[in-house]
């Protein structure tokens, strides 16, 4: 292996190392908006799980005033 050879092989090896590291990076954020989406939707199956309890209780409200107001 001559100089040029050895010099080809070491740019050939920077290149790799910045593909590398590019990739890393992009990774990074691909998982960090994973993360931020995850979270999105966990607060929005939060929510949604507290709805019937909700529509319940103004159900349960609703038929007292209704109740009320046939007694009236």
């Amino acid at each position: 292996m001559d100089e040029e050879d050895a010099r080809r092989i070491v740019s050939l090896l920077g290149e790799l190392r910045d593909n590398q590291r590019q990739r890393i990076e992009r990774q990074t954020e691909a998982l960090a908006l994973q993360r931020e989406q995850f979270a999105i939707v966990q607060r929005q199956y939060e929510r949604a799980e507290k709805l019937p309890k909700r529509a319940e209780a103004i159900q349960a409200k609703s038929a007292q005033v209704v109740k009320g107001a046939r007694r009236r």
